[in-house]
């Protein structure tokens, strides 16, 4: 799994320095997709055979709750359902922000919900709402995890 910045394009540079080391692309997941809604920056990756993390639910930091929703949305509608991770990206500590700055973060709407609880609660069920099916779900919750690690 690599981090990575959509606002630098770092994913598709991370691609390429893989590809060239020789790193089977299957077994790789670009992390924090999530952080854009460019449909075709995200499907790039895909089509590139890699997994991506759409990681970061309730840190609009980033990019907004529901343009993060809306994005995850047209992936599934466009079949990605087996390329894709859902996550909060939620920590229980961290220390790569300054002390007191998840509170700042909350307080100032960037950081809404970011809690390891998000998925399951809140976007799953509006996901759901949306049209998601069953079989998408536990592709994305379950099913890609176990091929993503097993190979």
């Amino acid at each position: 799994m690599a981090h990575s910045r959509p606002a630098s394009g770092t994913g598709p540079e991370q691609v390429d320095i893989f590809g060239e080391e020789g790193v089977d692309l299957a077994r790789v997941q670009i992390a924090h997709c999530g952080d854009t809604d460019d449909l075709d920056y995200i499907e790039g990756l895909i089509e590139k055979g890699v997994w991506v993390g759409l990681d970061r639910y309730g840190l609009d930091l980033f990019l907004p709750y529901d343009r993060r929703q809306a994005t995850t949305k047209a992936l599934l509608e466009r079949g990605y359902a087996d390329r894709i991770f859902l996550s909060a990206d939620s920590v229980a500590t961290t220390d790569w922000f300054p002390p007191n700055v998840i509170e700042q973060l909350i307080a100032a709407g960037a950081a809404h919900d970011w809690t390891i609880r998000i998925v399951p609660e809140k976007v799953l069920p509006e996901l759901r709402e949306a049209g998601m099916t069953e079989e998408q779900e536990r592709t994305m919750m379950v099913d890609n995890a176990v091929r993503w690690l097993t190979g």
